[in-house]
């Protein structure tokens, strides 16, 4: 996120189940630290102090711009342990990307 809430913790966490992950493998295994991407996704969890931001993926596309970051330290007791179900269905009001 741009400003980012933190300069050593990630700010968000994005989720994705594996359809999801199957309809954007190429992308997601080309990511790189610094690529920039776009996408649609459900709010899970809202962020803190002490809690990371959960957005479940939908959608994902790399922009093709890339900003040099500094290392971030993910802490796995941080990182989210479920999925609720139905977090895949898109909202019934759901605006493409560019809206």
């Amino acid at each position: 996120m741009e400003p980012s809430e933190t300069e050593t913790d990630p700010d968000i966490v994005l989720s994705l189940s594996n359809s999801v992950y199957k309809s954007y493998q190429e992308t997601i295994e080309n990511l790189s630290t610094g690529d920039q991407i776009n996408f649609n996704a459900k709010i899970i969890a809202l962020g803190d102090e002490f809690n990371i931001n959960h957005l479940h993926a939908l959608v994902i596309h790399k922009t093709g711009v890339f900003k040099a970051l500094p290392d971030i330290i993910i802490r796995e007791s941080g990182l989210p342990t479920s999925i609720p179900e139905g977090a895949d269905t898109p909202p019934v009001n759901n605006l493409s990307l560019g809206d």
